[in-house]
């Protein structure tokens, strides 16, 4: 496959998306500019290889125009803006690719902050889907991510949700047909609000836990894994009297083998 590192960014207020190739030493080059349409107000991209030419495309949620737009990937040439589709009254915040049922073909999971569900497309590989099928995240929980793992290590994907309006982190385990279970939700803490999640094993024990960032408390809570499926009561990490964070990635950062978390506020980086 061929992968050229570099940072993609969706632009609400302006409606486009930024593309920055990245060189083998740390820099870049200058930003490169795509248009996803009047009012589109993008809130979320992922990359993926959604026409099978083992080449990677960049998938677009459009919260203002309720759609996902795909830029496909050409070698060592500008991103072409080629297929658009419609998510009804589902209103985008979030969108994660992989695939659910196997066949190798990218599929999407769009988070719809408004119809509080997560809702799923299966690729054929040609950049076409079919018809969305929506999995509830709870009455009134105004999810807000989502993230992809094999928690109960079946080679199955499966799904993590943030929930803002109920304070709590969905889990829906992957059946590997494109389905998945009822989910299964984990308080986060009272008036948490958590925005974002991450997965990682974060104990050392070789099984994946959840990392959440909640903005209403500046907190980072952590659910710890067993390799099942269900996870164990949240632990709680203050980050800062005020210091909200909206999201939240985990990584190696200083080569000691044991992960750390990043997170970000208003106005800092912890």
């Amino acid at each position: 496959m061929t992968i050229d590192s570099g940072i993609i960014r969706a632009h609400d207020q302006l409606s486009y998306g930024r593309h920055i190739f990245g060189y083998d030493d740390g820099t870049f080059r200058e930003q490169v500019t795509y248009s996803v349409g009047f009012d589109s107000h993008p809130y979320s991209v992922a990359v993926g290889d959604c026409n099978n030419d083992n080449r990677l495309d960049i998938v677009v949620a459009n919260h203002g125009t309720n759609s996902i737009e795909i830029l496909i990937g050409k070698e060592n040439k500008p991103f072409a803006n080629v297929f658009l589709k419609s998510l009804g009254s589902y209103r985008p915040v979030w969108i994660a690719a992989g695939s659910w049922n196997k066949d190798m073909f990218l599929d999407i999971a769009v988070v719809s902050y408004a119809t509080s569900s997560i809702v799923i497309a299966l690729g054929y590989g040609n950049t076409t889907f079919t018809v969305l099928t929506e999995y509830s995240t709870g009455y009134d929980s105004l999810p807000q991510s989502a993230v992809i793992a094999d928690l109960n290590r079946d080679n199955y994907f499966d799904s993590i949700i943030s929930n803002s309006g109920t304070s709590n982190a969905a889990v829906l385990l992957g059946y590997g047909n494109g389905s998945f279970t009822y989910p299964k939700l984990y308080l986060t803490g009272v008036d948490s609000s958590p925005f974002t999640v991450a997965v990682g094993n974060l104990n050392d024990d070789n099984q994946l836990d959840i990392a959440v960032a909640s903005y209403g408390t500046s907190n980072i809570g952590t659910l710890i894994g067993h390799g099942d499926g269900p996870f164990t009561k949240i632990e709680i990490s203050s980050i800062g009297y005020k210091f909200r964070s909206y999201s939240i990635t985990l990584g190696n950062l200083n080569n000691d083998n044991i992960l750390d978390v990043v997170a970000d506020n208003d106005n800092f980086i912890v």
